[in-house]
């Protein structure tokens, strides 16, 4: 991901006071980058199973330990 848009999704989830959202992006034929919605709730599981990725315990973890 570009570092300006991750700056940008970083800063909008603070504007918004979240720890963590999910973000949907798309991007079109010519490599522009387009914002389609940020979800304080949405859903990871599926990426968590696929990717076998601990995306659970680490949010646990900074839960705990903020």
């Amino acid at each position: 991901m570009p570092k300006d848009i991750e700056t940008t999704l970083l800063r909008l989830n603070k504007c918004y006071n979240l720890n963590y959202s999910a973000i949907d992006l798309m991007e079109d034929k010519n490599g522009k980058i387009y914002f389609l919605e940020l979800n304080p709730n949405g859903q990871y599981l599926w990426v968590e199973n696929k990717l076998d990725l601990p995306i659970s315990k680490a949010m646990a973890d900074f839960i705990v330990n903020k």
